[in-house]
């Protein structure tokens, strides 16, 4: 059987169209087994793979401390004041590798607008005004886990509410260490 010349041609690019989707799908095969083989090692070895498997168990109201920390919260939003805008440092950098310690100096400065400067018996008065939301933080010490009943299927798009207020809560109980340990006190 003889091919005419116009069909070489036409041979060829089908014989290459083969061989590549042949290639391609092989590439593609070879991948989704090895992800398969992978898959298997992870749940051999005890991986969670699932939103599902990752949810937490809810926490028990006995346990929970998390509407102790929304009323310790609610409390702190009162008013920003010295503690909002200037609050005492832990530390500073200074150099590399050295820093100075913040309630170790005679004042509150913030160094990064470099204008403003409290005292000491300032910030204690601001962190004496949160004395009933600290004591309500105290009281989580009982209920140690926060469980917000936050629903983990909405993925990505999944709000965190909380997480101001828990910045918040902690830069305030920052401050308030920070004091003590300029009286030279621990918080009872």
């Amino acid at each position: 059987m003889k091919l005419l010349p116009r069909k070489v041609p036409l041979t060829i690019v089908t014989i290459l169209a083969l061989v590549l989707g042949l290639g391609v799908w092989a590439i593609h095969y070879r991948a989704k087994r090895a992800w398969a083989n992978y898959k298997k090692q992870l749940i051999a070895a005890g991986e969670k793979l699932t939103v599902e498997e990752l949810i937490p168990t809810p926490v028990a109201r006995d346990q929970n401390g998390a509407d102790i920390f929304l009323k310790a919260v609610a409390l702190m939003n009162v008013r920003e004041g010295l503690l909002g805008s200037n609050s005492p440092p832990a530390m500073r950098m200074v150099a590399p590798g050295k820093a100075m310690i913040g309630w170790a100096q005679p004042n509150i400065r913030d160094y990064y607008q470099g204008k403003t400067t409290n005292t000491w018996s300032e910030a204690e008065a601001a962190i004496a005004e949160l004395s009933e939301a600290l004591g309500f933080l105290q009281q989580m010490i009982d209920r140690p886990a926060l469980d917000f009943r936050l629903n983990y299927q909405q993925g990505f798009s999944l709000p965190l509410p909380n997480l101001v207020e828990t910045k918040k809560a902690v830069q305030r109980l920052s401050a308030a260490a920070i004091c003590d340990l300029t009286r030279g006190t621990k918080r009872e």
